[in-house]
Formats: structure tokens, C-alpha cells, sequence
């Protein structure tokens, strides 16, 4: 597994062109059987986000890591603005051109007793 990253270091304009719901397991073995995954590319880089299920009621963003594979649901490049979610949340949200969210990545409600890893596609928003 390459160096993780941090959501805020993609804050920004960029082109979406990819996203993919990932079995985290494939990728990284039997460890993260239970574990989501959702995989978008940004500007010809696909980031991998990873949960780390804690117990059966909370669960985190694990980490984000760059994974060097095509992605299979690819689209013409659309322009999104990344911005971390105001509150208390570790959330980036990317908009499109019309400001609906398209996609969100990362942990609601960081700080309560029920914290949730989010990967959320709305291609229905474009």
C-alpha cells in the first residue's frame, strides 16, 4: 500500500472522470473482508478510500491511498469543486457544475458515539 493521503489535500477544482464501488478485500486481502471501498480518479489519479469498520455501530474512513488501476465505470471528465462538509465531519464532497454533491468520501460525525464512514456516488445529481 503506497503513502495514505489526506481528503483536505484534495480540495479544489478538478475533472471526475471515474467511480467505482471496490470490495476492499480484492485489493488488500482477507484483512478488510468486512471493509467498503469506493474509488474515484481525479485528474488521471484514481484514489482508493478504504472504511475501517470498528464495531458493529461505528465505522471511519481508514485511509486513502492512490491505486493504480483503471477504473471500470469511466465518463467523460465532468468538473467538480471538492470542499471538506462543514460540522463535525472528515467529508469531502465534490460538486458539479450545477452545485449539486455528486459524490461524497470520508467519516460523519467524527467526534460522536456513532461515527459512519461514507462513499456516496450520485450520479443521478449530474
Amino acid at each position: 500500500m503506497d503513502s495514505q493521503l489526506e481528503l483536505k489535500s484534495l480540495v479544489g477544482f478538478h475533472k471526475l472522470s471515474a467511480v467505482d464501488m471496490i470490495d476492499a478485500s480484492k485489493v488488500f486481502g482477507k484483512k478488510f473482508e468486512a471493509s467498503n471501498g469506493i474509488a474515484f480518479t481525479l485528474d488521471g489519479v484514481t484514489y482508493l478510500a478504504v472504511e475501517d469498520p470498528d464495531d458493529g455501530y461505528r465505522s471511519y474512513l481508514g485511509f486513502l491511498v492512490v491505486l493504480e488501476e483503471e477504473l471500470v465505470n469511466q465518463f467523460p471528465p465532468i468538473d467538480v469543486l471538492c470542499s471538506m462538509k462543514e460540522g463535525d465531519n472528515d467529508v469531502l464532497q465534490m460538486r458539479c457544475g450545477n452545485s449539486n454533491i455528486v459524490l461524497e468520501v470520508g467519516t460523519e460525525d467524527v467526534g460522536h458515539y456513532y461515527p459512519s464512514f461514507i462513499g456516496a456516488w450520485l450520479p443521478e445529481m449530474l
